[in-house]
C-alpha cells in the first residue's frame, strides 16, 4: 500500500537566516503533566503556601519544562 503524499512542514517563502520563533503560555496542567512524568517534587514548583513567604511570591515553572 502507498503512502499519501504528505504536504511540506516548511513554507515555501523562507529566506536563508531568518528566524523563527513559536510561544505558549504554560498552563498549571502543562506543570502537573511535568512533575508527574519527573517527579520534581521541589516546593519551588509545587507548594503555593512556601512560595508566599520567598521573594518570588508565587511557584515557579521547573528549569526543564
Amino acid at each position: 500500500m502507498k503512502r499519501p503524499a504528505l504536504p511540506p512542514k516548511i513554507p515555501s517563502k523562507t529566506v536563508v537566516g531568518e528566524k523563527v520563533s513559536f510561544r505558549r503560555t504554560l498552563t498549571d496542567g502543562d506543570v502537573s503533566l511535568f512533575i508527574g512524568a519527573t517527579w520534581d517534587v521541589n516546593p519551588l514548583h509545587t507548594d503555593d503556601v512556601y512560595m508566599s513567604g520567598t521573594p518570588l511570591k508565587r511557584r515557579i515553572v521547573p528549569g526543564l519544562l
